[in-house]
């Protein structure tokens, strides 16, 4: 709705935290701001007298009120939200479904969204360069398999990078619009002017079997010059900086930025260290070079917190813990992006690498799950669930026929973090009728997670082994190689900063596999539910992405 001085407010699903007898409490997200801005996300506690009609399945809620209203990076705005939510309110109360908020309630008791999830916090390798470069990341030891129509080349399949071996053992590289040789697949690599005709039949033969990342920097025009490579067969990310190091004061406090540095990066003359924000993540080195540990958010000089909001690196202030922007982040990581789908119209058919499937067990759950599968499909309670484009299916064998699911075991949503099929469980079913299901996913499905810290950071940090099956990689998301960064500019967002310096590849997003490279958009304003495009399959889609 709009409110009278013409900001713009919209209120997402409730939540029901507590419910007692015939009172219950819980909170709905929040979002204020100008109509052709990025919101700002708050929170608002409410509380209602709740009567219930079991044989109508009805319940009528009276005595609404708005507890509390937290709006933590413009706290001015909360006493008058607060006001405009509880004029809105009808005075003789609500009729609702009893199912609607059953289920309500059993999703807050369920929902990984709200609660910290115990990443894996371990430094990745970080590569520092004052040149420009780009990183190839390599899934594990190479894996090469035979070019169909190109005799004698080999293509490594682990990797979204086109890299191809020549029977005389060469390796060959294409990144940044510029051919790359080496003796081995981690380099040294040195530009290849005039790359031979059989190496360009080779490409393109390897393109027709599986379309490669160009590995191109923002805007997609290779740069004149051959940027270095830098290749990682481990987690690793990549820290640039325009030639040698340039360091700024940061207003009010004793910090000094790293000004060019595709990364957020600090030295505090307190300690004389540096500070690196990864992936949400903070390390520490004694040079830019390391070696890095991780520092835990609590540990973190307290200059950090007092980084100005207009100060160009304010984007990390999301990952100082306790400061309002963490606090906004960890309300808008809560808000599920949902829709509804049709039970008809919805199809799934799903492959398996080899032709049957290799189920393995998720440890610490009773489950199982195809790990040669493009798609997570998981075995519960005597059935199969696959996801798709944050759609969930079941069939009763692995094989199909696959229908669209209206219930989700729960075992499932207790699938650990160093499980890689961990991201499913931010994918629910909200409700359903006989006709179509409705399904929401919190950004936790796209690999942002709320950490103990009490911030949000991309990735869990496990790195998951992949699997390979003849020439067939199922890979799983790395939480590092992207540049992953608070995005303040656009609201809540893990945006992604391939930068001028090509410091790493468009992003390999959301529902890993099988999945478009998004290219550098955020969490923000990605709405997975887009992938099913005019088919009908999907009649609305509503929730967190901006206005």
């Amino acid at each position: 709705f709009e409110a009278p001085d013409g900001a713009k407010v919209e209120l997402y699903q409730p939540q029901i935290d507590t419910w007692t007898a015939d009172r219950i409490s819980g909170r709905m997200a929040v979002a204020v701001g100008a109509a052709k801005g990025s919101p700002t996300y708050g929170v608002a506690d409410f509380s209602a007298r709740a009567e219930v009609n079991k044989p109508a399945g009805l319940v009528h809620l009276s005595d609404i009120r708005v507890d509390r209203v937290q709006v933590p990076t413009a706290p001015q705005e909360a006493d008058k939200l607060r006001s405009l939510l509880q004029a809105r309110l009808p005075a003789k109360g609500v009729v609702t479904r009893l199912d609607a908020l059953q289920l309500s309630y059993t999703l807050s008791q369920n929902n990984p969204a709200t609660k910290a999830v115990p990443v894996d916090n371990a430094p990745p390798r970080i590569v520092y360069r004052s040149v420009p470069t780009v990183l190839v990341l390599i899934d594990g030891e190479p894996a090469l398999a035979e070019v169909p129509g190109a005799a004698g080349w080999r293509r490594v399949v682990n990797t979204r990078a086109l890299m191809l071996a020549n029977s005389a053992g060469r390796y060959f590289l294409q990144a940044a619009g510029h051919w790359y040789e080496a003796g081995g697949a981690s380099g040294p690599w040195t530009d290849l002017a005039q790359p031979p005709a059989a190496l360009l039949s080779a490409a393109d033969a390897a393109r027709r079997k599986a379309a490669p990342d160009p590995l191109m920097p923002h805007g997609g025009q290779p740069p004149r010059r051959a940027p270095a490579i830098a290749v990682s067969t481990s987690p690793a990310e990549l820290l640039v900086t325009v030639g040698q190091p340039e360091l700024r004061p940061v207003p009010g406090t004793s910090l000094l930025s790293v000004a060019n540095a595709d990364h957020a990066v600090f030295m505090n003359p307190g300690d004389n260290r540096y500070y690196l924000l990864v992936s949400g993540r903070w390390f520490r080195g004694a040079s830019l070079d390391g070696p890095w540990s991780f520092v835990p958010g609590k540990q973190l000089p307290r200059d950090f917190a007092r980084i100005p909001p207009q100060d160009p690196q304010s984007g990390v202030l999301a990952s100082v813990p306790g400061t309002p922007q963490a606090r906004e982040a960890l309300i808008a990581s809560t808000i599920p992006q949902t829709a509804t789908v049709s039970r008809s119209d919805a199809k799934l058919q799903v492959e398996y690498a080899g032709g049957s499937p290799t189920l393995r067990p998720i440890q610490g759950t009773a489950l199982y799950y195809a790990a040669n599968s493009q798609l997570p499909v998981i075995q519960a309670e005597g059935r199969y669930y696959a996801l798709s484009r944050a759609v969930w299916f079941v069939a009763d064998s692995p094989l199909g026929p696959w229908r669209v699911a209206d219930h989700v075991p729960a075992p499932i949503y207790a699938i650990p973090a160093s499980s890689p099929l961990h991201y499913v469980t931010y994918v629910q079913v909200y409700g359903s009728t006989p006709q179509s299901v409705v399904f929401g996913y919190t950004p936790g499905y796209m690999g942002v997670v709320v950490s103990p810290d009490g911030t949000v950071v991309y990735g869990t940090g496990y790195a998951y082994p992949p699997v390979i099956v003849q020439d067939v990689w199922v890979g799983y998301p790395p939480s590092y190689g992207y540049d992953a960064a608070f995005d303040m500019a656009a609201g809540f967002a893990f945006g992604f900063v391939a930068g001028e310096t090509w410091g790493g590849a468009a992003p390999y997003w959301g529902p890993y596999w099988g999945a478009p490279y998004w290219g550098g958009v955020n969490v923000n304003r990605v709405d997975v539910y887009g992938a099913w495009g005019g088919s009908g399959v999907v009649t609305h889609a509503a929730g967190w992405n901006g206005w």
